[in-house]
């Protein structure tokens, strides 16, 4: 009998074992007032878990309590989410008067505390970071709640704990502790997040400074790269704004609404992402080219909105914080390995501005880096550490970094654009004095600089600068090819084409047009006067094409050169109103037309050798409109 005493009497420990912890109350007597936080995760208090339901508190009483070890190998462990946790304690208060007792289980996201009495299960208590703020036991304070003890009595308690996700909450380790020592764990907790006001509002205000000037610019030069980086300004300041109430006094912007306050750093950040993407287009000009990279930036950005959106909106209808976190976990690594290409692709930019990004980027990527490292080691005793309180003074100045990279690239690239439309001022004039030594149509050229002016007022350097670089070939071609008097075929038709190309700019490109000439022609090298056919393609635009009405179904200008045994034929046909409407048009305009050109390449034609000619006729039939131009010249070589 006495071999079987210490089995029996092992064996009834352990059965015995939930029981006898839950029944060793936490007493409170003269000696024991709690001014020091006291763990119930030791002998003090039985747990439960619970399914995803909502199990009624008397429901609760009556299951098995476990010791805290039964579900937690350590105190620095998470409430799984999705799941309803349940403490009993009991309190066992020697003293004679009625006293407050404070129950701290961390942030979690709804904890609420039953008292039971007779029977009867009383709800006493609530905190949680996902209450209402009107709802908390203590406020301004979501990490604990208060437990009414009644004098010279046992209170038990039963507090259900249940968490959406892992998320901004605590791993959990509940204690019971005073006002007093709530009021030391309360300024500790801030010590240890507090970030020094004087480092945060010295870059919230740099922060300001830049947006406020950012937007002034994009106010002064309508630039849509000014309008993103200031959405991107924006969205890091709210961002730390949020931050910094929420970890300096447990505040929130929404206290009632605390799901939006748990969205709300995402949306900053997908709308950060947005404008981010936004502007790198824009700042490299890649929107304005037809390049992958431009289209990939545009795609990009509207997916990070798009996938935002969608996020938020399934986060805030289904209260499912922890999809939206590992939604966004999805998106992160998706958008980790997009910027990545993105910064492999902007290398191939042949940019300047191309440094300021990366110079940007790395900035970010570097503090960030330091940031995150800072919040892993803070609670180490390391004593090179600053006192920063947490990670984001080291965030910020990734960011103030960052902006200043890109404020720079910014005035740069304004300064590019600047001495880009100096230069084609420049150029312009330089192009009128050769046009004027050319002596060319001066209505063309008058046309053509006022294009150029247009193109400048708009701030459309790459067109004025395309528009002016043709303009400014044909001028030399022009030059060149005044010196002699005849030049080749393939010449002559070369600065033609220039001309009606730039006609065909001016004009929106409300016609077409269509040069077709043999090979035979072009490689026996016969040659022609120089400007031959400028003016009658001159004369089919202006007065023929121009004028045709808006519902036309296009303009069509065909240049047609024929070989007619020693003779060349070159037919200009244009579909355009016609002479004789041409000549209404003018009369009531009070401009009657001569064409100077015309007539001093009819003369030019009289003087060559064998015989040449030129004739201008309408066309006719079936409601058709237009002139054709006949020219015949011999073959010279």
């Amino acid at each position: 009998m006495k071999r079987l005493f210490l089995p029996i009497l092992i064996g009834t420990y352990f059965l015995t074992f939930p029981a006898g912890l839950i029944a060793q109350p936490v007493i409170l007597d003269s000696n024991h007032v709690l001014q020091q936080p006291f763990p119930l995760y030791l002998n003090n208090a039985g747990f439960f878990m619970d399914g995803p339901g909502k199990m009624p508190p008397d429901e609760a009483a009556k299951r098995s309590f476990h010791h805290f070890s039964h579900y937690f190998s350590s105190t620095d462990k998470h409430l799984p989410p999705d799941k309803t946790w349940w403490v009993k304690v009991e309190i066992d208060n020697r003293l004679a008067r009625d006293t407050t007792v404070i129950f701290y289980p961390g942030f979690q996201n709804f904890v609420k505390a039953y008292q039971a009495t007779g029977g009867r299960y009383t709800l006493v208590g609530l905190c949680g970071n996902m209450l209402p703020a009107s709802r908390l036991s203590i406020p301004h304070f979501r990490q604990a709640l208060t437990l009414p003890v009644r004098g010279a009595a046992i209170s038990t308690f039963y507090i259900s704990i249940k968490n959406l996700t892992t998320y901004q909450v605590d791993p959990f380790r509940p204690y019971l502790m005073s006002r007093t020592s709530l009021s030391e764990v309360q300024e500790k907790l801030l010590d240890k997040s507090r970030v020094p006001d004087h480092i945060f509002f010295t870059g919230i205000g740099m922060f300001l400074i830049m947006m406020v000037y950012i937007v002034i610019k994009w106010l002064y030069q309508k630039d849509a790269a000014y309008l993103y980086y200031a959405i991107t300004i924006f969205a890091s300041i709210a961002y730390f704004l949020f931050n910094y109430f929420k970890e300096q006094n447990n505040q929130y912007w929404f206290a009632e609404y605390p799901m939006i306050n748990h969205l709300s750093t995402d949306s900053f950040i997908f709308l950060s992402m947005f404008a981010y993407w936004r502007f790198v287009r824009k700042f490299l000009y890649v929107d304005k080219t037809k390049s992958f990279l431009g289209k990939y930036l545009k795609a990009g950005s509207n997916i990070i909105l798009t996938t935002g959106i969608i996020s938020l909106v399934y986060a805030w209808t289904f209260r499912d914080i922890t999809g939206l976190i590992k939604l966004n976990s999805t998106i992160g690594v998706i958008m980790l390995i997009a910027g990545l290409y993105v910064l492999y692709a902007i290398r191939k930019v042949n940019q300047p501005l191309r440094r300021f990004i990366y110079g940007g980027l790395l900035s970010l990527v570097v503090f960030y880096s330091l940031g995150a490292a800072y919040e892993m080691v803070r609670d180490t005793p390391y004593a090179f550490l600053p006192s920063l309180g947490s990670g984001t003074p080291l965030l910020m100045i990734g960011n103030i970094l960052e902006m200043l990279f890109f404020t720079l690239g910014l005035a740069y690239r304004n300064k590019l654009e600047t001495q880009q439309l100096a230069d084609i001022t420049v150029q312009k004039a330089e192009a009128e004095m050769k046009a004027l030594r050319a002596q060319m149509n001066p209505h063309f050229i008058f046309n053509c600089m006022h294009t150029i002016d247009a193109y400048i007022f708009k701030e459309q350097p790459e067109k004025a600068s395309s528009f002016l670089n043709r303009f400014s070939r044909l001028i030399r071609q022009v030059l060149e090819n005044s010196q002699y008097k005849l030049i080749g075929i393939d010449k002559e038709l070369e600065s033609l084409e220039l001309y009606i190309k730039l006609e065909q700019e001016r004009f929106d490109h409300s016609f077409n047009f269509r040069i077709d000439v043999p090979k035979e022609l072009l490689n026996n090298h016969y040659k022609i006067p120089p400007l031959l056919l400028q003016p009658y393609a001159e004369n089919a635009i202006l007065h023929g094409l121009r004028h045709l009405p808006a519902n036309h179904s296009g303009g069509e200008l065909v240049i047609c050169i024929a070989d007619k045994g020693d003779t060349i034929v070159i037919n200009i046909t244009d579909n355009g109103i016609g002479r004789t409407a041409a000549g209404q048009i003018n009369e009531r305009n009070g401009k009657p037309y001569t064409s100077m050109a015309q007539q001093l390449t009819r003369q030019r034609l009289e003087m060559m050798p064998g015989n040449s000619s030129v004739t201008v006729a309408d066309l006719t039939g079936s409601g058709s409109t237009g002139t054709i131009v006949n020219i015949q010249i011999p073959k010279i070589k």
